[in-house]
Parts: C-alpha cells; structure tokens; sequence
C-alpha cells in the first residue's frame, strides 16, 4: 500500500485530515490534496453533470473549505446564503476607499467613461497646466 492509498483508507475509516498526517508523519497539506482529490473523484469530480453544464461536485473538508479549481485561484467571492439553504458565490472587485466615491456618483462616473471613449477616438485636446491647482498639502 503506497502513502495516498494509506490516506485514502484513513480517510474512508472517517479520520480528519488533521488526524491523518499526525498518524502518518506526512506534510498535512500533502494528505489533505489527496483527501479532497478522493472526494472530488469519489463525488463525481469536476466534470459537469448531465444536463446541467458548469456544474460540479465541490466537496467541502472539515474546516468547510472548497476548491474551485486553479481557473478562480487568488480571486475574491461575496458569498451569500440564501433563505434555502444555497450559497451563491459572486466574483467581486475591491476597490479602495479613496476611489469608491466615484462608483458612488453616477454623474461622476459617466463623465469620465465619457471622456475615456472621446481619449480613444482621438477627440482629446490639452488643456494646459494645471499647476494653479496644486495644493502643497495632501488631503490625507
């Protein structure tokens, strides 16, 4: 029996992630890749199922951790539970707090979407210095 199967069998018997590398002396992130690539084949994998395409069997492991796959790897998700029971998983953006202002003001944020477009068809013209408006203090 090799070192992944010894996990798997652990893993079957009901012991922990945790539990198993303390029993084995393996690395824990080593003995939890195998344990959640075992659910994940055990469950159904990443394939999609019939009839319903880009869904997929995610199964969660003790600590209620999912892998999405490397394809949403270092990205933020809002997640929201609803009243049944299902998470919804939203890709969002974090935008600092300085420039949310402008997210927040659609006046705003139309003038510069509008002025972005006329920079891209070439319509732009200078408009001097603008030394006048420097300010020697920050605002912060």
């Amino acid at each position: 029996m090799n070192k992944s199967e010894w996990i798997r069998s652990l893993a079957d018997q009901g012991h922990e992630v945790k539990q198993i590398a303390k029993e084995t002396g393996l690395r824990y992130q080593h003995v939890r890749n195998v344990v959640v690539r075992y659910r994940e084949k055990r469950h159904g994998g990443y394939g999609a199922q019939a009839g319903s395409e880009g869904v997929r069997i995610a199964p969660a492991d003790e600590q209620g951790k999912l892998s999405l796959g490397r394809r949403h790897s270092n990205r933020l998700f809002r997640v929201s539970e609803q009243p049944d029971g299902n998470l919804l998983l939203e890709p969002v953006v974090m935008v600092h707090e300085r420039e949310a202002w402008l997210y927040r003001n659609p006046v705003a944020f139309e003038a510069v979407k509008r002025g972005i477009e006329e920079s891209r068809a070439g319509l732009a013209r200078p408009a001097g210095p603008f030394i006048q408006y420097a300010d020697d203090e920050d605002e912060e």
